[in-house]
């Protein structure tokens, strides 16, 4: 899990669950760490996108219909957005397709 700003309560919160959290870090660095990770899954934000410009499988999560425009290329990469909001069920199964169709980078 990596932390950005104003997420010091969250992550003291979240601290005892997540196996790695990562400080906030300057983007050099930050993009450098993406490239380690086997699949990034994030909301719309400035992350994804990094994740997705160095070349990390990514499932980028949607709450308005952009999207289709600011959604990460296929196929590497996976877009999920419903109307109505997303289920912890389709997030998790997406994440798993992704898991097991990705070979752990080197």
């Amino acid at each position: 899990m990596f932390q950005g700003p104003g997420e010091e309560e969250l992550v003291r919160h979240l601290q005892s669950r997540v196996a790695v959290i990562v400080p906030r870090l300057p983007i050099r660095p930050f993009a450098a760490a993406l490239t380690q990770l086997r699949l990034m899954i994030a909301g719309d934000t400035g992350p994804m996108h990094v994740a997705a410009a160095v070349g990390t499988p990514t499932l980028a999560l949607f709450l308005t219909a952009n999207h289709l425009v600011f959604g990460p290329p296929a196929p590497l990469n996976r877009t999920l957005y419903t109307p109505s909001g997303l289920s912890v069920e389709a997030v998790v199964d997406a994440a798993e397709s992704m898991w097991a169709s990705s070979s752990r980078r080197e």
